[in-house]
């Protein structure tokens, strides 16, 4: 788990950390931080929502400030969303990550980290959205087809694996339909490859790349 404070931590609403290398589409660590006074600027968190493991499979849960409940959680795959006073929303996608809740009088700090590269969904066109999208799609595809039994497959998920895979299964689909995809789609269909080509070169793909669905079947 990450080693922090809450001094810390930059005088930000929210902050997401640079990547070390290039073509990176993510970030390995989002902080957000809630205040107990507004600080009034542009973007001021109230609340974060989020899904995390619990023993039955998940929960939703809803940080705010201060907070007294459990500090440490594995967070699902899926978005995060920031909501500030003025119901302003900023969106975060995971494909899995640790989660620190750092709280005292003043501010909670929320820290996710996660080896697998956590997208800031900054407008609905950016390339970091519709791989997003892309990724949910697949997700809800298993989710009607395990039902009960998703969020325990899910839970079970190493995030780095399953983003190799989804890069592999989107890379796929353009391969299938290599006219569908025009306009901002365009941005993600030329990042996918040079992603996998940097993985690769990089040693972290494993040398049998499992399948979204090889994921999913494995037992739990």
């Amino acid at each position: 788990m990450t080693d922090i404070s809450i001094k810390d931590e930059p005088d930000l609403g929210y902050i997401f950390f640079p990547a070390t290398h290039d073509n990176a589409l993510g970030h390995p660590r989002f902080d957000v931080v809630m205040q107990a006074q507004p600080t009034e600027r542009h973007f001021d968190p109230l609340s974060v929502a989020l899904v995390v493991k619990s023993r039955t499979g998940s929960n939703n849960l809803s940080i705010h400030h201060p907070w007294s409940n459990e500090c440490k959680h594995k967070v699902m795959a899926g978005r995060i969303i920031v909501r500030d006073r003025r119901r302003k929303e900023v969106e975060a996608f995971t494909f899995g990550a640790d989660l620190q809740i750092i709280s005292d009088k003043i501010q909670t700090v929320s820290v996710f980290t996660s080896p697998a590269p956590i997208l800031h969904l900054i407008s609905p066109q950016s390339v970091a959205t519709d791989f997003a999208d892309e990724v949910e799609g697949f997700l809800a595809r298993h989710k009607a087809h395990l039902g009960r039994e998703y969020e325990a497959h899910l839970a079970g998920i190493d995030p780095m694996l399953l983003y190799i895979a989804c890069l592999d299964a989107v890379q796929e689909k353009f391969t299938q339909l290599p006219h569908a995809y025009t306009g901002e789609r365009h941005h993600l269909q030329q990042w996918i490859p040079k992603e996998i080509k940097r993985l690769d070169l990089a040693g972290k793909r494993p040398f049998l790349v499992k399948t979204v669905d090889d994921l999913f079947a494995a037992p739990q």
